[in-house]
Parts: structure tokens; C-alpha cells; sequence
């Protein structure tokens, strides 16, 4: 697994591809920026995954379908 570091910037670079931060990311999806952003500070680069069922663990799959990146587990 990346370092969070690495995760969390390959990330971003790939929403500014898009011409999107994350703020604007999350508020597309649906999302709270504000929720957005602390669960992606929270598990980028994670050995486990947010529990199922949770808002925590939609943020994540979400933004890894989008970004085409792993972020944890």
C-alpha cells in the first residue's frame, strides 16, 4: 500500500484532471464536503476498510470509482 502522503496527492491530481476538488467532488456525489473530507484524510492508505453499510465507506468507494485509485484496503 501507498503511504497517505502519496495516496492522498494522486488522488487530488487526479480530480484536478477532472477540473474537480474534492469539495466540489463531494457536493456533486451528494456528499458533505466537510464529511468528505475527513473520511478520506481518515482512511487514505488504511489497511482496513470502513465498516459496510456505512456513509464512511460509500465516500470511500466512491472516490475510488471515480479516481480509479485504491485508497484503503
Amino acid at each position: 500500500m501507498l503511504c497517505n502522503t502519496t495516496i492522498r496527492n494522486l488522488v487530488r491530481g487526479k480530480l484536478l484532471l477532472q477540473g474537480k476538488t474534492l469539495h466540489a467532488w463531494a457536493t456533486d456525489r451528494g456528499f458533505s464536503p466537510k464529511v468528505a473530507a475527513r473520511m478520506f484524510a481518515r482512511f487514505a492508505g488504511e489497511s482496513k476498510r470502513p465498516k459496510a453499510g456505512t456513509k464512511s465507506l460509500a465516500v470511500i468507494e466512491a472516490l475510488e470509482k471515480d479516481t480509479g485509485i485504491k485508497i484503503c484496503g
